[in-house]
């Protein structure tokens, strides 16, 4: 898939300082309650001596507890989608590579996430930064991630995320 924007642009918003933070955030409070979501819906189906691909990969909390859990024949991806332009073929080339199951998160489509989202895309426009975010239609995605061969099994709303889950 081509890449939505500059690495550098990318950067400033995934950097070190990020990570870092994550991370701390991570080793003090363990899994914020999307990742848990997650997590959770992937050990249900059933995980022993599989294997994981987490697109977007984070820090790697996701796949440290999936492993720790036996691992998982799934595609994971955690606030992901929200940073691709494109989530319908996104979301289908992931479901694509799910042997049994596929997880991801998106933000709740609501007003308070409109606002804060295009805040900061007119900002990140005004500085010349090409990274943007998206609100994705949440059916669209379901959509998207059916057409590879999935079915809607999991729907929850953890916090400031929504997570899907589908399986084969």
């Amino acid at each position: 898939m081509p890449e939505c924007c500059d690495h550098d642009d990318y950067q400033s918003v995934f950097s070190g300082r990020f990570a870092r933070r994550t991370s701390k955030r991570y080793q003090r409070r363990g899994l914020t309650p999307a990742a848990r979501a997650i997590v959770g819906y992937v050990e249900s189906r059933g995980i022993s001596g599989a294997t994981v691909l987490e697109i977007g990969g984070g820090v790697g909390h996701l796949q440290v507890e999936l492993l720790r859990r036996g691992a998982a024949d799934v595609v994971i991806l955690h606030r992901v989608v929200c940073c691709y332009p494109d989530y319908a073929t996104l979301l289908s080339v992931a479901a694509g590579h799910a042997r049994r199951a596929l997880a991801y998160s998106h933000p709740p489509v609501n007003v308070v996430n409109r606002v804060q989202f295009g805040t900061e895309n007119v900002y990140r426009w005004v500085t010349r930064n090409d990274f943007r975010t998206f609100i994705h239609p949440p059916e669209g995605m379901v959509r998207a991630a059916e057409a590879g061969g999935l079915t809607l099994t999991y729907r929850r709303h953890a916090r400031d995320w929504d997570v899907v889950g589908l399986a084969r």
